[in-house]
């Protein structure tokens, strides 16, 4: 088995569609009202409520998150015990688990499908290395989507062949062309061509093909799955009905080297393994980094839209309104392994923390409208649940309960007299209530290390004193948490869309040398855009250039369009052969030397005006 290569550009059925898209996208603040207002409407009334209610109806406000802390506590503490007699029932079940999951009659074909852009080939080949691992690996059609501007991307391509040639039941490497119309850089995009190109790809190659017979595991680079993640995701599929009606969410843990790392991270990757397993599967709000699902979903829902980034949390809600099916998430109780955010220094950690943070807020907020904007193509009943439970968990639960504990302090020591009220002495019980369930929480993370997630390597090493210090510190980190995520829904509420595409064009932009012949080709207004400022970046130079170092000016110039230290792709070698071609053909042809002065006058007369000077120091108006 070789490795396949797709990286032809789609020729979509919906080019129409496409039209119209763009088209939206033009309008899509025009007369509409951004939804995302209702977001912060929402935040700063509860805020103000505590200055506003009587004493009792302030504790009931309070009381009512502290229960919901308690909910999603005991929801946790189930749903580990859950993976842990998982986990305890297919290490034993099975003697030879291997022939066991290789040798029986599926009922699916698996497919797991990861995306990278910038990461190093070490990760690529991690990720890779867990895969072919798993029990029953053999039989899985293993697709790594890239970039076409992923750095050393022909490197990363053969080592992969080299290595997993043979490993797994078909290797698929998609490359996403860059500049796209109607795309936005990103995994939304880069998902939306990789997986429409695998289905094209085993379309064409089996005439019997089905996709409801095809289940997608869609997952992270920085994903490390249990060696029993088939054999479990298999027993969760078989036992469902309607399987094109299901999305599963491995149950995710942040535990990547969480012991060397900051407080601050190891407090937020707890607490977000916490909610993902009790608030977003339960209340069914959204799925997160590893998601399965049947690949007749995809194709019903419209595959993935690239016009977003947060590709797990619209294509949830994304593909209840366009396959117009009641979808329900469902937890696999495998232990699953997510990178957390990371940094080389304490700052850096910090940085990206509040950019993460930030992104995650401004991607659910732009989902948020987009649901609003469709909400009357779902079924009501189904419409209603969903937008309530995303108010409650991200406006309540991620930002309204700090900001409510705020206010309320506020209250107490400023509008109370009588500090010795029964209720503001009570108050009080809800810090130690929540220092009591961020306790218990760290225990429940330490017990899956212990249980479970040591057979993924995970090992950490914190003294007893480090762990007290982290327990104290919960609430200011979750406090700070909740400042982050009230910037990322001011932003979007502030800057719109277009912050929204800022945020996440970012590290395209930062790449000085563009493609412009593949650009060209796939996106002429973006084409013409880079054409337009490296334009007026030249004006620039040339009216300070009496005050520009001449390395600058002279570095200018040569960087113009520079192809120095870049890679021949397969459309310049195409240009060489056609120039060389050329040359061949006309280096033996005889032209008539033979010309009169009206020749050179038409000529002449097409020469620019204003243009320097040549090597004979004549000017085109001489």
């Amino acid at each position: 088995m070789t490795v396949t290569v797709i990286s032809k550009k789609l020729e979509f059925d919906e080019k129409k569609s496409r039209q119209k898209f763009l088209e939206k996208t033009q309008l899509r603040c025009s007369g509409r009202f951004r939804w995302n207002i209702l977001i912060i409407i929402i935040i700063l009334v509860f805020y103000a409520l505590p200055f506003l209610l009587p004493l009792i109806g302030v504790f009931v406000l309070n009381a009512y998150f502290i229960l919901l802390w308690a909910l999603f506590a005991i929801i946790n503490i189930t749903r580990h015990f859950k993976i842990h007699f998982m986990t305890k029932k297919f290490r034993t079940k099975f003697s030879n688990i291997d022939t066991i999951s290789e040798n029986v009659d599926e009922k699916y074909q698996y497919l797991m499908a990861t995306f990278a852009y910038k990461e190093p080939e070490e990760i690529i080949l991690k990720c890779l290395r867990n895969i072919k691992s798993l029990n029953g690996s053999k039989n899985v059609i293993m697709a790594v989507c890239l970039e076409e501007r992923t750095p050393n991307l022909k490197e990363k391509i053969a080592s992969l062949s080299k290595e997993f040639e043979g490993q797994f039941k078909e290797l698929i490497v998609t490359i996403h062309p860059y500049g796209v119309e109607g795309e936005i850089p990103g995994k939304c995009s880069n998902s939306n061509y990789g997986i429409r190109s695998i289905y094209n790809h085993l379309k064409e190659k089996n005439a019997s093909f089905k996709p409801e017979k095809y289940i997608l595991v869609n997952f992270d680079i920085d994903s490390i799955f249990h060696k029993n993640f088939l054999d479990v995701l298999k027993e969760t599929v078989n036992k469902e009905k309607q399987p094109e009606q299901v999305v599963w969410q491995p149950l995710l843990y942040y535990n990547w080297n969480l012991d060397k790392l900051t407080f601050f991270t190891r407090i937020i990757g707890i607490l977000r393994s916490k909610m993902m397993a009790a608030a977003l599967v339960t209340f069914n709000i959204n799925v997160m980094s590893v998601f399965c699902a049947s690949l007749k979903l995809y194709v019903d829902g419209n595959f993935v839209h690239p016009f977003y980034q947060m590709d797990d949390i619209i294509c949830f809600i994304r593909w209840n309104i366009v396959s117009k099916k009641s979808l329900k998430i469902k937890p696999i109780y495998s232990p699953t392994i997510s990178g957390p955010t990371s940094g080389a220094t304490w700052f850096e950690e910090l940085k990206e923390l509040v950019i993460q943070g930030k992104r995650w807020t401004i991607g659910s907020a732009e989902v948020f409208h987009y649901f609003m904007c469709k909400v009357n193509r779902m079924n009501g009943l189904d419409a209603l649940l969903w937008g309530c439970n995303y108010l409650n968990y991200y406006c309540g639960f991620l930002c309204i309960h700090s900001l409510i504990s705020i206010s309320t302090t506020l209250r107490l020591l400023i509008l109370e007299d009588d500090k010795e009220n029964i209720l503001s002495v009570l108050f009080l019980s809800f810090p130690i209530f929540l220092y009591i369930l961020n306790g218990l929480m760290i225990i429940v993370n330490k017990m899956a290390v212990k249980s479970f997630l040591v057979d993924l390597q995970v090992v950490e090493n914190i003294g007893i004193f480090r762990k007290l210090i982290h327990w104290i510190l919960t609430i200011p980190t979750e406090t700070f948490y909740t400042f982050i995520t009230l910037y990322g829904f001011l932003s979007i509420l502030i800057h719109g869309k277009k912050k929204f595409k800022l945020e996440f064009n970012i590290i395209f932009k930062q790449e000085k040398n563009l493609d412009l012949l593949k650009l060209k080709d796939n996106n002429s207004r973006l084409f013409w855009r880079e054409i337009s400022r490296f334009r007026n970046e030249r004006k620039r130079i040339n009216k300070s250039s009496k005050k520009t170092p001449i390395e600058d000016f002279s570095k200018f110039y040569e960087d113009l369009f520079s192809h120095n230290g870049k890679e021949n792709t397969s459309s310049h070698e195409s240009i060489r052969t056609d120039v060389d071609k050329h040359f061949e053909n006309i280096k033996d042809e005889k032209f008539d030397p033979v010309f009169v002065l009206d020749d050179i006058g038409k000529i002449l007369a097409k020469l620019k005006k204003n243009k320097p000077r040549s090597y004979d120091n004549l000017s085109n108006e001489f």
